[in-house]
């Protein structure tokens, strides 16, 4: 993230940074086995049958599950649900993303490689909206942050590594911890995935970084 050093620079953030028994009736009399062996016989092959019966019950149960649910092994390929709502998209998933990579760090291009709704790691950040949030709040995606200075302070203390602003203008001096990134053109207000970082979304800071 550039720096811009000394009171009222500009520091722009600009969009460069996606489960038988079979019965034989009428034999001849026989003489009785060990009725140890014969007990030990029959209760072990009662057994085997009773967990064949089982594993093939369980069996049918899911290919059931799955022909009359559709939705019943989760999200079909290549779909995710990143809003919680069990009736948007098809089984409730409806954010179609290619996964590449768990890591999934911020880029030029905002692609979404861990398909967890935005580029980054969207619950590794500290939120910031100037216009929607408060510094009282936790500075998640639904209770931001209105200050960065604030949320490098929540992001320090929580062992947070980001803090994502917003696309608006911010008017203030701050200090950024080691350890600690700043990213901007998040935009805090897209309809389906609050705070999703996208191209044409400028995040712009008037105020210098301390050293």
């Amino acid at each position: 993230m550039p720096r811009a050093h000394g009171r009222n620079a500009a520091l722009t953030f600009v969009a460069s940074f996606a489960l038988s028994i079979a019965a034989c009736e009428g034999a001849s009399p026989q003489p009785l086995p060990d009725a140890g062996h014969d007990a030990g016989s029959s209760d072990a092959g009662d057994a085997a049958s009773d967990a064949a019966l089982d594993l093939d019950a369980g069996n049918d149960g899911a290919t059931d599950d799955a022909m009359t649910d559709p939705c019943a092994l989760g999200c079909p390929t290549g779909t995710y649900d990143v809003d919680d709502n069990p009736l948007t998209g098809t089984c409730g998933c409806e954010y179609a993303c290619t996964f590449v990579s768990a890591s999934d760090p911020f880029d030029a291009t905002f692609t979404d490689e861990n398909c967890d709704g935005g580029d980054g790691l969207v619950e590794q950040c500290v939120y910031v909206s100037t216009s929607q949030g408060l510094d009282v709040q936790s500075g998640t995606r639904t209770q931001p942050m209105q200050t960065i200075t604030a949320a490098l302070q929540q992001a320090q203390a929580n062992l947070v590594p980001y803090v994502c602003v917003s696309g608006e203008v911010y008017t203030e001096t701050y200090a950024v911890p080691s350890g600690i990134a700043v990213f901007g053109s998040f935009d805090h207000q897209d309809p389906d995935f609050t705070f999703r970082r996208k191209a044409g979304v400028t995040t712009t800071v008037n105020g210098s970084t301390l050293p």
